[in-house]
């Protein structure tokens, strides 16, 4: 029986995307989780075997980095000859390093590179292509979840034979459900997902503040709020935008079919994705979206067919665009609903895209 690794930098991650595809593995394999420590490693226990990290998710400190991947070495060298799926960004790069020297099969799941593409930083832009040089030379395939990160891993690593697309980890569309949509006197639009700049929530808050005296419109906001992750200005900002009356903000919850069937439209504003999850999810359950016209995004939802596209950073397309959504009329607003659904059955479901990362073992 051939033993699989699956490491990921958050006990999060694995428990609500990998979770399925553990189980699904271990019909024919051993599986071992391998992920960062938090409030979800105990129901990860339940899964399969697994080992906890310390890891700070965000750090690059190199003797941190380093501690980071001497654990890891100390876990893996009791399956010498395994398979190891690595799962995220820093997930990729720590587990390629732990494994440099040793005849372990390397699948690296990239899960998108916004990191790279958005990072302003020339020295840190530097370091992480040098990093991914060497996750490419050490690899045995790369998984990507757009076109444009393979089109981007062929160009600049000349990795033809290795890069593999598979479009995110699918979303499970039997718990995805369309539910019989709430009478409200009032439109809701919906931003669920980590709240940070580079997912375009200004662009999102500076819509809501345009649409401020319109009384039958509320922007609704779920998610973790760090205002470390924020500038001293644009906490401000961000202080400001929520104290406005049809901006309505909440930590994230477990009831995340609730959040999303009560909304009319999702709005994902993001610069990049991999391949948004909030989309897939949301286009599941029928729900009309309009969101940025990027990377991770454009590949889920085709414009004017189940949704609509709009400049990315672009306030003011995008307020052009909640217009145009306020004025289609409900017989439409229906079909681009249904359309959403019908796309992510065939092409998007979790049981199309785990039988894929199968075939690769």
């Amino acid at each position: 029986m051939k033993t699989i690794i699956i490491f990921c930098n958050t006990g999060w991650n694995i428990y609500n995307f990998r979770k399925k595809l553990i189980i699904e593995l271990k019909k024919k394999h051993k599986v071992i989780i391998i992920a960062g420590k938090d409030k979800y490693s105990n129901k990860i226990r339940k899964i399969s075997k697994s080992y906890f990290l310390s890891l700070e998710n965000r750090s690059l400190n190199f003797f941190k980095n380093f501690s980071e991947v001497l654990q890891l070495k100390k876990i893996i060298k009791n399956y010498p000859h395994s398979t190891i799926i690595n799962f995220t960004n820093k997930s990729i790069i720590l587990g390629t390093f732990a494994v440099l020297f040793k005849k372990i099969k390397v699948i690296n799941v990239v899960t998108g590179l916004g990191h790279v593409y958005l990072q302003k930083n020339f020295f840190i832009k530097f370091i992480l292509k040098f990093l991914y040089l060497f996750v490419n030379l050490r690899s045995n395939k790369i998984v990507v979840q757009n076109k444009y990160d393979k089109k981007y891993f062929e160009n600049q690593f000349f990795t033809n034979n290795k890069v593999k697309l598979i479009y995110g980890s699918g979303v499970d569309t039997k718990k995805f459900l369309p539910i019989k949509k709430i009478k409200k006197k009032y439109k809701t639009f919906l931003y669920f997902g980590r709240v940070l700049k580079e997912k375009g929530i200004f662009n999102y808050l500076e819509a809501a503040n345009f649409f401020k005296q319109n009384d039958s419109i509320v922007f609704k906001i779920v998610g973790e709020l760090n205002y470390k992750n924020f500038s001293e200005v644009d906490k401000k900002l961000i202080k400001k935008f929520l104290k406005l009356k049809n901006v309505e903000f909440s930590k994230f919850k477990e009831n995340i079919l609730d959040i999303i069937n009560y909304c009319d439209c999702v709005v994902l504003p993001s610069y990049r994705e991999g391949f948004s999850k909030s989309l897939l999810e949301s286009t599941a359950m029928k729900k009309f979206i309009i969101c940025s016209d990027v990377p991770g995004c454009n590949e889920i939802i085709k414009n004017n067919y189940n949704g609509y596209l709009f400049k990315k950073n672009n306030t003011e397309n995008l307020i052009l665009t909640i217009e145009k959504y306020l004025n289609l009329p409900e017989k439409k607003i229906k079909i681009m609903e249904s359309n959403s659904r019908k796309r992510t059955l065939k092409l998007f479901s979790d049981e199309i895209i785990i039988a894929k990362y199968v075939n690769l073992i």
